[in-house]
């Protein structure tokens, strides 16, 4: 889960994390992918960036991993009243300003 030193799931999730943001740029311009990546962000992304900061290695990776992703991912368009942009935002600044491992 989120926020725990479980090396393996973390090696994981990094490299999933990396292979979209490879394709990152097809996902957005594909009609039938672009819809999908809110919902991504929300599941995958949001909680990462939002988790508490630790010194474990791979909870650094991994935020750094959705930073990366999120500076790809940040112009896709999302529905309105969902909050998502914001939540974003706060969760970059938090990054930026309690995770100084991570910038």
């Amino acid at each position: 889960g989120v926020g725990t030193v479980d090396l393996r799931a973390a090696v994981q999730k990094d490299a999933a994390l990396h292979a979209v943001g490879v394709i990152a740029g097809m996902l957005k311009e594909d009609e039938s992918w672009a819809p999908q990546l809110e919902p991504f962000i929300l599941a995958h992304l949001l909680p990462e960036m939002e988790a508490p900061p630790t010194p474990h290695p791979s909870s650094i990776i991994l935020k750094a991993r959705c930073l990366s992703l999120m500076a790809q991912l940040g112009d896709v368009d999302m529905v309105e009243g969902r909050g998502t942009k914001r939540r974003l935002a706060a969760a970059v600044m938090r990054c930026m300003l309690r995770d100084q491992s991570v910038v």
